[in-house]
């Protein structure tokens, strides 16, 4: 089991609750919000090669608009680029140096297991919606991007470009269903990028895998992406309840525990929690991650606007 258990419900007792998953509802996305998205673009923190007609730095030069830098002036170089102010200053001939502007490889990874069916508000539905929004802030940027569901049997949405790609994006999200356990490590290890084109892998998961994440997350970065970790968690997980003597069943493997829940037990499985995520984000500030945890409770205009911004997410 994981370093504490994804419980799906509890069941037996007088005091029992069973916490069942929430059913959604609506769009995934309201377009209020996607008009204030429109203007962000996602954060990059290293140049990218993922091919013309985007619009992140490149690590290209390029004849453009966008000055890069500067350096001495060869025979053979193009009098257009020389720098007359520079030459003026210094009785040095200097050339500018441009850089092009190149699509951004985007890959969002969406938990699709049993555990993140769980929760009020469920928090695969929480999941897919924060995808939904980084995707569409993509698609407006013109980057290129892929969308996957990790579960026992991953499904994709690849390489789609542009505004008019959004119905598609939409419609694979709302279709994602939970499907049984995860081995999240090795998953991440067997997917596969482009090591040439580099960019930006967002992982949104409440990072509940038995066998862990690490190694997983270490074969993304040796892909050459930047990472990003969002870890998605309820209410009822961050913040339980008292609930006398009940029957405890993990969300994936189905394994019962009987545990009466009092105050010191309560108590104790905040400590782990808590233990939990700060070595999650231990992990990910040691290796250059961004990582974020975010409960489904939070309104996601909150979570895009301002969280995801001050950690530079969105630009």
């Amino acid at each position: 089991m994981a370093g504490w258990p994804r419980w799906l419900g509890g069941r037996g007792g007088s005091n029992a609750r069973v916490a069942a998953p929430a059913s959604p509802a609506g769009p995934l996305i309201d377009e209020t919000l996607l008009r204030r998205l429109e203007r962000l673009s996602l954060g990059s923190r290293r140049p990218v090669a993922g091919g013309l007609g985007g619009e992140h730095r490149s690590s290209a030069r390029a004849s453009s608009l966008d000055f890069a830098d500067y350096r001495q002036y060869v025979p053979g170089d193009d009098f257009r680029r020389i720098d007359w102010n520079a030459y003026g200053r210094s009785g040095t001939l200097f050339v500018k140096l441009t850089e092009a502007r190149e699509q951004l490889p985007v890959h969002i990874l969406v938990d699709a297991s049993r555990s993140m069916a769980w929760g009020q508000p469920a928090k695969l539905r929480y999941a897919t919606q924060l995808a939904a929004a980084l995707g569409y802030v993509s698609l407006a940027r013109f980057d290129r991007l892929t969308v996957t569901a990790l579960g026992e049997q991953p499904k994709e949405l690849r390489a789609v470009r542009g505004r008019g790609r959004l119905p598609a994006l939409l419609s694979f999200l709302d279709g994602i269903q939970p499907s049984g356990a995860l081995d999240l490590s090795a998953a991440l290890a067997a997917y596969r990028v482009n090591r040439r084109a580099g960019g930006l892998a967002i992982l949104i998961s409440d990072l509940l895998s038995a066998d862990g994440y690490e190694a997983g997350i270490e074969s993304l970065l040796a892909a050459g992406l930047d990472l990003v970790v969002l870890q998605v968690l309820s209410p009822q997980e961050l913040h339980p309840a008292e609930g006398g003597d009940v029957e405890l069943v993990d969300a994936e493997t189905g394994e019962i525990v009987e545990v009466s829940l009092t105050a010191r037990m309560i108590g104790t499985y905040r400590e782990r929690l808590e233990r939990w995520c700060a070595d999650a984000e231990s992990l990910c500030a040691r290796r250059g991650i961004t990582y974020c945890r975010v409960s489904t409770d939070t309104p996601l205009e909150d979570v895009l606007l301002n969280e995801l911004r001050r950690t530079g997410v969105l630009r």
